[in-house]
């Protein structure tokens, strides 16, 4: 799997993640609280979106983790803390 492939299954999961959780960002505007609400039921989202992945995209993902500080970056605030 090529680095973007991987991207974009994991700016896909991201996306369905947000999608998920739009209700709760719109309610949240300027309210930090609510917005930390909404970032974490994001994460949530991406993370059992993530874990429902076939074990070899999963593979290939960390690989580009492991390799790449920008890709890490990304999945790593998208996928956030459990």
């Amino acid at each position: 799997m090529t680095r973007e492939e991987a991207y974009n299954i994991i700016e896909t999961l991201n996306q369905t993640a947000y999608d998920y959780a739009y209700q709760q960002w719109i309610k949240a505007d300027d309210d930090e609280e609510l917005r930390e609400e909404a970032s974490e039921a994001q994460q949530g989202a991406f993370r059992e979106l993530y874990d429902g992945l076939d074990v070899e995209t999963r593979r290939a993902i960390h690989y580009y983790v492991r390799h790449d500080e920008d890709f890490e970056e990304d999945f790593n605030c998208w996928y956030g803390e459990e």
